[in-house]
């Protein structure tokens, strides 16, 4: 993946550097998938504050109360075990 990331720096072309940054994000991906560890934390969820932590807050009507309303950084778990938290901003 580093040769990769190294490799789309290189790219004048922002479609190319586009594309190749998609590369690796799939890359990445699969890596995780591989190691068993798994994303987490998406707008509409409910927060939960023993893996979501939560930055930022906001009234929004639409919204219910405790749902997920942005995701800053997504969390990662593998199993039970926590990586790192979802930050995220909780409506209401």
């Amino acid at each position: 993946m580093a040769d990769n990331l190294e490799r789309a720096m290189t790219y004048k072309d922002s479609d190319k550097f586009a594309e190749g940054i998609k590369i690796i994000v799939n890359q990445f991906n699969q890596t995780l998938e591989k190691l068993s560890i798994v994303p987490f934390g998406e707008v509409g969820e409910t927060f939960d504050p023993n893996i979501h932590n939560a930055i930022a807050k906001v009234e929004d009507e639409s919204l219910g109360e405790n749902v997920i309303a942005e995701v800053y950084l997504k969390g990662y778990k593998r199993g039970d075990k926590i990586i790192r938290c979802a930050m995220v901003k909780v409506a209401n």
